[in-house]
């Protein structure tokens, strides 16, 4: 049997632990009705996780505002206020 990855397991595991909950954190501020668990499965499973795991030089050299409207525009999180 397969298991899920544990998503906090490879948050704790990451280096680059800090810009990852900033990132997490600037999408929920940008879509309050996001719970934490939401904000951070969209962020792991996007581009900018995969990227941040193989060449975090090049995440840190844009704004975190940048890679969360590349987690928004790949999940497609849709708010309607």
């Amino acid at each position: 049997m397969r298991h899920k990855p544990n998503v906090h397991m490879e948050l704790e595991d990451n280096p680059s632990n800090r810009y990852l909950e900033h990132v997490i954190e600037m999408l929920m501020e940008k879509y309050p009705s996001l719970s934490r668990g939401e904000a951070t499965k969209h962020v792991v499973k996007s581009s900018f996780f995969e990227t941040l795991k193989e060449d975090k030089e090049f995440v840190f050299h844009y704004h975190p505002t940048y890679w969360v409207d590349i987690v928004s525009s790949e999940s497609r999180i849709l708010i309607y206020t």
